[in-house]
């Protein structure tokens, strides 16, 4: 299934979801650490520019920034900081 609801322009950066994840590993949020020819390397949105998946393709990947910090604030680190 892909997206085509909503034409994003994916940079490196935005914070992102996999589409279909394969597995429990790929779900969840990454950050964007590069974008070229079409794929990008997805990585830790926090610390260091670990890198968790490499090699996505673009049309497999969707911008959720307003979710992920939705679930952030509901979260309990955030709420102690």
């Amino acid at each position: 299934m892909k997206n085509k609801a909503k034409k994003v322009v994916i940079e490196a950066g935005m914070i992102v979801a996999l589409i279909e994840p394969k597995d429990r590993s790929e779900a969840g949020f990454m950050r964007v650490t590069s974008v070229r020819g079409g794929k990008a390397n997805l990585g830790a949105i926090f610390g260091k520019r670990c890198i968790y998946l490499k090699g996505v393709p673009v049309e497999n990947i969707m911008e959720c920034e307003d979710k992920w910090y939705a679930a952030w604030q509901d979260s309990d680190t955030y709420k102690c900081m």
